[in-house]
């Protein structure tokens, strides 16, 4: 009797475990860049396999994509806009952008809003050399949001290892934030971070590099790599323009100001957690 019952709890242990493999993703399958390319905007979906992308996702993406535990490697941004929820993934590969222009880049989106990011590890390194009003971070260059139209993007459990080097507002996670309320919790930056801009404004962070419409909230995060740019050179936030609410974070990072030749009228700010907070 006792040999019987261990043997039918280890049938219904093992039918457990089958079951929350085979359904711990939802939505539909993508196996292919084919696949992800041909994704609904509102769809839910998840990765079956691992996939190489080397075409930008262009329409503004509302719906999920979940990872499910796999990789993408990438040559470019995997969205141009995500406005949706992205998690449980690991990005590979190299982004090199040159451009005359103002370019906003990261390995998962161009922009977002109102989106959520979360367990995402990006392992790509990211090189850009456009205009100095560029924002470049591992998972999204620009979040948007300002004003009345403004509202909050999420950034849980995400980690960067890769080496983020661009002109302009540079971010271990994000480059620039103007989401009112955005919050990063438990996020982890290991690559090194470095803004090449000689502007004034020019600013670099191991979580973000700038936010400017409004305070954001970071709790329970982590720098562990060097930080390099002009002007403004944060372990945690590079720029707080608009302040922020900063909990339980630590930088073990090396801090630089490039800068050494500023004139009377630039200023240069450095600092463990953040390099600048003020409002104009």
């Amino acid at each position: 009797m006792r040999k019987t019952l261990s043997l039918i709890l280890s049938i219904v242990m093992i039918v457990s475990m089958l079951s929350v493999g085979v359904f711990a993703a939802e939505g539909t399958a993508i196996n292919s860049a084919e696949d992800f390319k041909n994704m609904a905007p509102d769809g839910i979906y998840y990765l079956a396999a691992d996939i190489t992308i080397a075409e930008t996702y262009e329409a503004d993406f509302t719906g999920t994509l979940d990872g499910n535990g796999k990789t993408v490697t990438i040559s470019v941004p995997m969205f141009k806009q995500m406005n949706g929820t992205v998690k449980n993934l690991t990005i590979a590969g190299k982004i090199d952008i040159v451009a005359g222009e103002t370019v906003n880049t990261a390995a998962v989106a161009c922009q977002a809003k109102m989106a959520r990011f979360e367990n995402i590890t990006n392992k790509a390194d990211i090189t850009v050399r456009a205009n100095d009003d560029s924002k470049t971070g591992s998972l999204v260059g620009r979040v948007n949001g300002s004003g009345s139209d403004s509202a909050p993007s999420y950034f849980i459990g995400c980690t960067n290892e890769g080496t983020i080097d661009s002109n302009g507002f540079v971010g271990g996670i994000v480059g620039c934030c103007y989401g009112l309320d955005s919050t990063f919790e438990n996020c982890v930056n290991k690559g090194a971070i470095t803004s090449q801009s000689a502007v004034d404004q020019a600013c670099a962070g191991g979580i973000a590099g700038y936010n400017g419409s409004g305070a954001i909230k970071v709790k329970n995060c982590y720098n562990a790599a060097a930080i390099t740019a002009a002007h403004r050179a944060g372990g945690i936030i590079g720029d707080a323009r608009k302040s922020a609410t900063i909990e339980f974070c630590t930088n073990d990072g090396n801090i630089t100001l490039s800068n050494t030749a500023k004139s009377a009228k630039e200023d240069a700010c450095a600092g463990g957690i953040v390099g600048a907070s003020y409002d104009t």
